[in-house]
């Protein structure tokens, strides 16, 4: 959790620069399953414009972790702000290579947003950056994680890693289920999980 830099009764921004822009798409993203397909899920490229989609994502996801905090509003909307920009910065720094992904489905004549996927396909192990959707918008998170499995096998990769907080629990039974396993020391706040392709 990001605390904020007090100067006296006044919020100091850690961070005021521009973000940095997405690396540029290697290529369209793969073909999704036709279940996801059917259900008029997409994926495509995530562009500056999409920077007000994903913080208000952030918010929506990341808000409650703050309830209780004595900050007041104003800190508190900072400080989640900051929270994305820093993660925002590290995503892009750590891993320049990786998909950025807006998932987006087809609601009427409306194609909107929904989520985003970070994806980085490098290496014999696949990572899953950041799977995160609109509350009211879950669904496809999982055929999406299977999917990724199925790209995996198919590139003769060797295995595909994510992270998941301690504290969602509900998340770590479900990867269990598909198949995932804790590898290394727990760290403070998140737990590494591999898949080992077959």
């Amino acid at each position: 959790m990001v605390k904020p830099a007090k100067t006296g009764a006044t919020i100091q921004t850690r961070i005021d620069r521009p973000l940095p822009r997405f690396p540029d798409p290697r290529a369209a993203p793969p073909a999704l399953t036709p279940m996801l397909a059917a259900a008029g899920v997409r994926l495509r490229a995530a562009g500056r414009d999409d920077l007000g989609f994903l913080r208000a994502l952030h918010r929506t996801i990341s808000a409650p972790d703050f309830v209780l905090a004595s900050w007041g509003t104003e800190a508190r909307e900072r400080i989640i702000r900051e929270q994305f920009d820093l993660q925002h910065r590290h995503f892009l720094k750590a891993f320049p290579r990786a998909d950025y992904w807006i998932v987006e489905r087809v609601e009427g004549d409306s194609v909107v947003p929904i989520g985003r996927y970070y994806l980085d396909r490098h290496g014999p192990v696949w990572r899953a950056l950041e799977m995160s959707f609109l509350p009211n918008k879950r669904g496809f998170g999982v055929a999406l994680l299977r999917w990724t499995k199925t790209l995996l096998a198919a590139a003769g990769g060797q295995g595909f890693d994510l992270h998941v907080a301690h504290s969602n629990t509900r998340a770590r039974d479900l990867y269990l289920k598909l198949g995932f396993r804790d590898v290394d020391p727990p760290l403070d706040f998140h737990q590494r999980m591999l898949w080992v392709a077959g």
